[in-house]
């Protein structure tokens, strides 16, 4: 089985999760909830790779980061 690795970021300026990863040459995408994220790349990936790996599977590990002022 081929695990496909995306790796999604907090933008806090724009208020959105990017989507980028190294195995989908061309996969940059962005939405407001990581949920919207993970439909947007569901349909982006099998465009990208065109054929689709059958036996592969989607690995979406997703980071924020918070800057607190004490």
């Amino acid at each position: 089985m081929q695990t496909i690795q995306v790796n999604a970021l907090w933008d806090e300026e724009a208020q959105v999760w990017v989507a980028m990863s190294d195995d989908v040459p061309g996969l940059c995408t962005e939405a407001s909830t990581i949920e919207l994220l993970g439909q947007k790349i569901r349909i982006m990936i099998p465009e990208l790779l065109d054929p689709m790996p059958l036996d592969a599977r989607v690995h979406l590990e997703a980071h924020q980061e918070l800057t607190l002022i004490a």
